[in-house]
């Protein structure tokens, strides 16, 4: 299998498991009225869009080169990262909204939901980082963040 394809392989792979990911914690987030729950869903719509446009990036790539372009398509990671980083600017901007109106009129959190939502993540990335062959510190330190969500949950009801 060539290297473009193997790529495009892990992309879609994983694109599927942020999507759910994302949804999930968006769903979540909504029906527990936790903001940190939104704003790791909007982490991971960030990374939904970053791991789409770099798949779009890879498909361009492969693209044999042209008389009017000349260098091919070579181009379009750069364009990519681009739009990955306008992404981010929105949703972040889209966070500290959210926040605002959080801090002016706060509501409830019901944590059950938080700690079932950061247990299943944990659960997801310890799997995922399994199949994984390089070990990187994302990989690591996003593993080790369902953890204490959930074991700061546990504290403040007093289990």
């Amino acid at each position: 299998m060539d290297r473009a394809a193997i790529r495009t392989r892990r992309l879609v792979a994983a694109l599927g498991l942020n999507v759910a990911l994302a949804g999930a914690q968006l769903v979540g987030g909504l029906v527990a009225h936790s903001m940190g729950l939104l704003s790791d869903a909007g982490h991971n719509v960030t990374d939904v869009a970053g791991v789409g446009v770099s798949l779009l990036a890879v498909r361009w790539a492969t693209r044999p080169r042209s008389p009017s372009r000349s260098f091919g398509y070579h181009r379009g990671p750069i364009l990519a990262a681009l739009a990955n980083t306008a992404v981010i600017a929105v949703v972040t901007v889209a966070i500290v909204v959210e926040s605002v109106v959080r801090l002016l009129h706060p509501g409830p959190v019901h944590g059950g939901i938080v700690v079932t939502v950061a247990a299943v993540e944990a659960v997801r990335v310890s799997i995922s980082k399994g199949r994984r062959r390089s070990k990187g510190a994302s990989c690591r330190q996003a593993g080790r963040g369902g953890v204490p969500i959930c074991w700061g949950h546990c504290r403040v009801w007093g289990l």
